[in-house]
């Protein structure tokens, strides 16, 4: 038998039911916007898709400048440096402290003019003709780091006992080259480790190191790799001002390269990686 307190309590909830529907539903999620849906697609590494709804994005909200920035990586990653730098430039008009827009804006613009340059002309030759020259070259090198340990991560002497017994290699030849894995800088300050990490790492040689490589008879150097950044563009600039006054050649980030001339013949150095320091030797 059903109590009249029973009915209306049946009553009341199946009118609240009616109104709001059953307790355990819950409203969908409003769809993402263009723009996160630009910023998820770029995330998944679909470039072609996220460049197409960032561009709505911008097109519907010319102020959204999250959404500028993260189109023109969505250019950066179709290598169309000039499309990026277009985005990216609206973004530094509009508000000059955007983290790193200056930085990327000048990268993007090195590689942009890069791409505009005139295609290589003429015959390659496929036989050793003429003068010949000689090469001494070498991989990664690293004189050792004063970050974390100071002195006692640095090689001793400078640096000079670590080539003993390759000097007359390196002297002999017409060209000697080497990798230098780490700037060359005093002072400046970890840029890509965290300091409580445990596996990143990050290597900083004092510039007095550079004199052993000038013992070496090292002529030309490379400084497009994995830690060439690991103090920033102060520690890139760091290098490349050491190594010039040593008179040792250089190249790594986009504009830099160095042409010599040994007997007769000129040798022209790029360098590339796989990182966004320099060119990428991917494509």
């Amino acid at each position: 038998m059903t109590t009249p307190r029973l009915i209306a309590t049946l009553t009341l909830f199946g009118a609240l039911t009616a109104a709001h529907g059953p307790a355990h539903a819950q409203e969908s999620p409003p769809p993402p916007s263009d723009r996160d849906a630009g910023i998820a697609a770029l995330q998944e590494g679909d470039a072609l898709a996220a460049e197409g709804l960032l561009q709505k994005a911008v097109d519907a909200q010319p102020e959204d400048l999250r959404a500028w920035w993260e189109l023109g990586w969505a250019h950066w990653a179709q290598d169309d440096f000039a499309a990026a730098v277009e985005a990216w430039r609206t973004v530094e008009r509009a508000d000059a402290s955007w983290p790193d827009v200056s930085e990327w804006l000048t990268k993007a613009q090195a590689r942009a003019s890069l791409n505009d340059g005139p295609p290589f002309q003429g015959d390659v030759p496929q036989k050793a003709e003429g003068t010949r020259i000689t090469f001494a070259a070498a991989g990664d090198t690293m004189m050792g780091s004063d970050l974390r340990k100071g002195p006692r991560g640095l090689a001793p002497g400078d640096g000079v006992g670590l080539f003993e017994g390759l000097e007359p290699l390196f002297r002999s030849a017409d060209v000697a080259f080497l990798n230098i894995e780490g700037p060359l800088a005093d002072g400046l300050p970890n840029q890509k480790c965290g300091p409580n990490s445990t596996s990143c790492y990050s290597f900083r040689t004092p510039t007095r190191y550079v004199a052993a490589l000038s013992d070496l008879g090292l002529d030309l150097a490379s400084l497009a790799n994995n830690h060439a950044m690991d103090l920033g563009d102060a520690g890139m600039d760091s290098s490349i001002r050491t190594l010039d006054a040593a008179g040792i050649g250089h190249a790594g980030r986009y504009g830099d390269y160095t042409v010599i001339e040994r007997n007769g013949i000129r040798i022209g150095l790029v360098a590339a990686h796989s990182g966004g320091c320099c060119p990428n030797v991917n494509r």
